[in-house]
This record gives structure tokens, C-alpha cells and sequence, in this order.
């Protein structure tokens, strides 16, 4: 399913039980310019969309739907908590 950034970032938010008011707080602008990202009124600066990508760990190619693959970075995990996240994985995976 392909996303438009709007969709894909109220998506995001959603997904993790985040409020608007509380992700315009950690970036620190107002409310109403993550509602208006949202309703696709307007687009996120440069600065605003890494500050997205940093938050919420995903990749740009991920927020922006050319790539539905989410990828999750367990590198500073150590290698026994990476092998059960791994081994999870695979698990669901055979669902």
C-alpha cells in the first residue's frame, strides 16, 4: 500500500500512541504545523523532515513511501538482545 507522506506520518504517530501536541513539542513548533502536515496543507522544512527521521528511527525513503520496509537499527544492542530480536523476527515471520 502506498502512503503519501501525510498518511504515512499521522501513521507513524498513531502507531506509536504519540499526540500531535507532544510531537510538536519535541520538535518544537506548534500543533497546529504537524496538523497541518497531516492534512497534507503543508510540507515539513528540510530541518523538520530529518527531525521526523530522527524521531521516529525510520528512513526518508520510508516516510516518503518509496520503500515499505521498515527498518529498525539494533546495532548498539548487544549481541545476544540482537540475537532474541532476531529470532522474534523470524518467528513472526512464519505467521
Amino acid at each position: 500500500m502506498l502512503l503519501l507522506f501525510n498518511e504515512r506520518l499521522k501513521y507513524l504517530r498513531e502507531k506509536r500512541n504519540i499526540k500531535q501536541t507532544d510531537l510538536s513539542e519535541k520538535l518544537e513548533l506548534t500543533r497546529s504545523a504537524i496538523s497541518a502536515w497531516e492534512a497534507g496543507i503543508n510540507e515539513p522544512t528540510l530541518k523538520n523532515f530529518v527531525d521526523l527521521l530522527f524521531y521516529f528511527n525510520v528512513s526518508a525513503d520510508y516516510l516518503l513511501s518509496l520503500d515499505n520496509n521498515l527498518k529498525v537499527d539494533i546495532s548498539d544492542l548487544n549481541e545476544d538482545d540482537r540475537a532474541t530480536i532476531l529470532n522474534l523476527i523470524d518467528r513472526l515471520k512464519k505467521k
